[in-house]
């Protein structure tokens, strides 16, 4: 999610603009989550009282929900709908790999597959900070593509297992109310012209509002009208939304932080290594091998196509080089709060202990510094291979 080079002509559109090239130099929630872990834990130790405001109801509102929304709704500016039919199998065999051997693994490594379904999670607010933190704009367009389509499918996949596994009473008239609002609102920009941003902000919180009825987890619901939406209009949407990003990303980084450390807390023992194995391992492992198979998959469809040229017009990601598949696969091992989100539902429940619930809530959090540390030294070896030149992402 870089910033676009448009000269800013509003106070407000210089003000976002400034904003957001501050996150690509220094990503937000990197620093919100640091600050706020040394001062949680420190606070704990000494008993500051006021600091576990940070878990209050309505932080957590704030923080989690609302935050998480703008980010996914800032998501939905840079997918479209031509990106998913080009990237298709290949997005969607690197998810597979995404959610299958995290938890298989960690299954087999813990045997509880309550424990067992958060290793499927990927905190694509935190992947999308490391993708920032090593990259220039408008540089590995190709890799961005899949991660956000990767982030998509990746959560939507979580939002349909915590339904099946833990909620209650899910409202399937409104689901499809919502995915009826998708279809007419990609009518209306595309047949009618309707492009209009307030048109399209009031339809995502319709969407929004669909999702909330319906019981799953609303945080999605700007992003698929944001994926059809007109190119002009996602254009205007996102000069303000490049600066609410950043914002948002630091106020959830400073709720994401807020865990305890120290040894004393009982977050610290087997479960956490179990983790970390499971989630963090399994994502690296499991995300670039089936990803892969997705490229060979893709590149099958060479023969329907006169010349390489229209071949790799029309489906570029089938040449995404390996070093990006390694890479996407560390990008998207970030388990992080999504995965602590999982076990607060599991323990919750009755399905796993206090000890899990403790220990993995650590282990699934230190996937987020090991991402960080892991993309800086593929950096450092100049692992990063860079994309054709030539390629543009659809529309």
């Amino acid at each position: 999610m870089h910033a676009t080079t448009d000269e800013p002509t509003t106070p407000l559109l210089r003000a976002t603009k400034k904003i957001a090239d501050a996150d690509e130099a220094v990503p937000f929630i990197a620093v919100g989550v640091v600050l706020v872990a040394v001062l949680f834990t420190l606070g704990s130790h000494l008993d500051w009282h006021w600091i576990h405001a940070l878990h209050s109801h309505t932080y957590d509102l704030i923080a989690k929900e609302v935050c998480i929304w703008i980010f996914f709704t800032g998501m939905g500016i840079h997918i479209s709908l031509g990106q998913i039919v080009q990237g298709g199998r290949v997005a969607g065999s690197s998810m597979v790999g995404g959610v299958i051997v995290p938890v298989a693994l960690t299954y087999a490594l813990t045997g509880n597959v309550y424990f067992a379904v958060a290793a499927m999670a990927t905190d694509v607010a935190f992947s999308v900070g490391a993708f920032r933190a090593i990259t220039k704009p408008d540089t590995l367009l190709l890799l961005f593509s899949v991660l956000m389509m990767l982030a998509i499918g990746d959560d939507v996949a979580g939002v349909i297992t915590a339904a099946s596994m833990f909620a209650k009473d899910v409202n399937l008239l409104y689901v499809g109310l919502y995915f009826v609002l998708i279809g007419a609102a990609f009518v209306a920009g595309k047949n009618w012209q309707v492009e209009h941003p307030l048109f399209w902000l009031f339809a995502a919180m319709v969407g929004t509002g669909l999702l909330a009825l319906a019981h799953v987890h609303w945080t999605l619901g700007g992003c698929g009208l944001m994926i059809v939406a007109p190119e002009g209009t996602k254009h205007k949407i996102n000069l303000v939304f490049r600066g609410l990003v950043p914002l948002s990303l630091l106020i959830f980084g400073t709720a994401a932080g807020a865990i305890d450390l120290r040894p004393s807390s009982g977050a610290w023992g087997t479960y956490t290594l179990l983790a970390f194995i499971g989630g963090h391992v399994g994502k690296m492992v499991g995300i670039p091998l089936i990803g892969y198979l997705g490229c060979l998959w893709d590149k099958r469809q060479r023969r329907k196509y006169p010349s390489d040229e229209d071949f790799k017009e029309n489906h570029p990601f089938a040449s995404l080089p390996k070093e990006q598949l390694l890479l996407l696969g560390v990008l998207a091992a970030a388990n992080g709060t999504v995965a602590i989100y999982f076990l607060e539902m599991a323990y919750g429940g009755g399905f796993i202990t206090s000890e899990m619930y403790l220990q993995g809530k650590v282990g699934f959090f230190l996937t987020i510094p090991a991402v960080y540390l892991e993309v800086a030294v593929m950096k450092l070896l100049g692992w990063f291979q860079e994309d054709d030149p030539n390629f543009v992402p659809a529309h």
